[in-house]
């Protein structure tokens, strides 16, 4: 049905199922911008172009019934693709589109971090006749939500949730769910009612050190929010060993749900300490956007944070604080290394040092990876360059590791080797761990002997350096 050279996307069928709408990129003349809309009737030969507007992004497709569909359509006009989705409403039989809400603050997804998160359904939008149910993002959390057809949200969900799944059945609501210091359950919800179901994942039996509120004021003035997780069997008067956890993305959170991880290394005596740095998602999209500043505003706000937590905390030990992260957050590690001597250990994940070399191999695509840096290597390769970590790996004294899948397309092992071997050469201590066979994912669906063995890599790591 669709031409050989489209890549087609998403395929939803009618109720009646009389026909279907298919989101696609067409690649012939196609020059990175968005993808287009299709109309299918069942026993035709072809699609039907149906994109209202040329350029934009065209993902979700949710039939409220046979007529009427709501999309999810991110029109690049403002941020130019990283922006949240808007919600229409579009009649298949008058053409009408009409938006119901600009997606600016509440998307529909969940976008935090987590090692042990799970649900492989789309749950997408639940509808009713006033509305629709959609798990979303907001602020540190990943809530239920609920928004009319004038375009009105309420939340659902009002603790430190993380919804990954939701079914509707009999005006109930049936979540996989990660509430406060518990990791996955089922939970109904029943009006305001929130009611536990299940109790497959029982940590009665281990030592959960809860996540603290750390909000703070950037130097921009911006009111910000951070954690502070302490050891197990934290003792006043005592000075411990902190590692300071940057997410990834950058346009996801972190929040208080469990992180296991996290709580590996607060039972090994460390404080940990993480925050939503701007380019984070959950507050907008003006709040999300660090193209061309990469490196920049959100290196500030870490060290900001850094330092706030710092005064506050003396027991936290200057001499022996410790960074990691991964993806993204393998970016601002790499960075960090090489714009500050504060740190004494750090951990290095499929990370990004090279947006030169970066720009046109990896499967996120060559119009992202120059949208980051808002350049390209024809037209601006100095701005590339000034926003790769690699530039400054000359000054990094921070000894490194780096951890890295042979498999990751998406920060590829190219620039872990690149950032490896410039540490080296200019008498900086590192060492890199290198897993076959894994990809991206390899923290949080890699073999269980991976990920069994990255975790002792890293322990392994800061125990040498900043540990005792």
């Amino acid at each position: 049905i669709s031409k050989p050279e489209m890549d087609v996307g998403n395929v939803k069928l009618s109720p009646n199922g009389k026909y279907a709408l298919v989101t696609g990129k067409a690649f012939e003349g196609f020059n990175g911008n968005g993808n287009h809309l299709y109309y299918y009737e069942y026993g035709s030969e072809e699609l039907t172009c149906i994109t209202p507007f040329e350029g934009a992004s065209y993902g979700g497709i949710y039939f409220k019934n046979d007529d009427e569909v709501v999309l999810m359509i991110n029109k690049r006009d403002r941020f130019d693709g990283i922006e949240n989705s808007s919600y229409y409403l579009y009649n298949v039989e008058t053409k009408e589109l009409t938006m119901i809400n600009n997606g600016d603050q509440y998307e529909c997804g969940n976008s935090s971090g987590s090692d042990i998160k799970m649900g492989n359904i789309d749950s997408g939008l639940l509808f009713n006749d006033e509305g629709f149910a959609f798990i979303t993002t907001y602020v540190d959390k990943a809530p239920l939500a609920f928004m009319n057809y004038e375009g009105e949200v309420t939340l659902l969900t009002h603790q430190d949730e993380m919804v990954q799944e939701v079914v509707e059945e009999n005006g109930k609501y049936y979540m996989i769910m990660m509430l406060g210091d518990k990791a996955n359950e089922i939970y109904e919800l029943d009006g305001t009612t929130l009611t536990q179901l299940t109790n497959i994942n029982d940590f009665s039996n281990y030592s959960i050190s809860t996540p603290i509120d750390m909000t703070y004021t950037n130097k921009e003035g911006t009111v910000l929010n951070g954690w502070v997780i302490k050891p197990v069997g934290y003792e006043e008067g005592k000075k411990y060993p902190t590692i300071l956890d940057v997410h990834g993305g950058p346009k996801t959170i972190y929040g208080k749900h469990f992180f296991h991880e996290m709580q590996l290394w607060a039972n090994e005596g460390y404080v940990v300490i993480f925050t939503n740095i701007r380019g984070s998602d959950g507050r907008g999209n003006e709040f999300a956007d660090v193209y061309g500043k990469m490196g920049v505003i959100d290196y500030q706000d870490i060290m900001d944070f850094t330092e706030i937590v710092l005064d506050r905390l003396p027991q936290i030990d200057r001499n022996r604080l410790g960074v990691t992260g991964g993806s993204y957050g393998g970016y601002m590690t790499n960075w960090i290394i090489g714009h500050t001597t504060m740190f004494s250990a750090a951990v290095s994940q499929r990370s990004i040092s090279n947006y030169v070399s970066k720009s046109l191999t990896t499967d996120i695509g060559f119009i992202h990876n120059m949208k980051q840096t808002m350049a390209t290597p024809w037209e601006n390769v100095e701005k590339m360059w000034y926003h790769s970590p690699l530039q400054y790996a000359s000054h990094a004294t921070t000894p490194t590791l780096f951890i890295q899948s042979d498999e990751d397309y998406r920060c590829w092992q190219g620039d872990a080797y690149q950032m490896y071997q410039a540490l080296i050469l200019n008498g900086c201590k590192a060492k890199m761990v290198l897993f076959h066979g894994e990809n991206h994912e390899l923290s949080r669906s890699g073999k269980p002997k991976h990920r069994i063995r990255r975790l002792t890599e890293m322990m392994n790591w800061f125990d040498q350096y900043i540990g005792g």
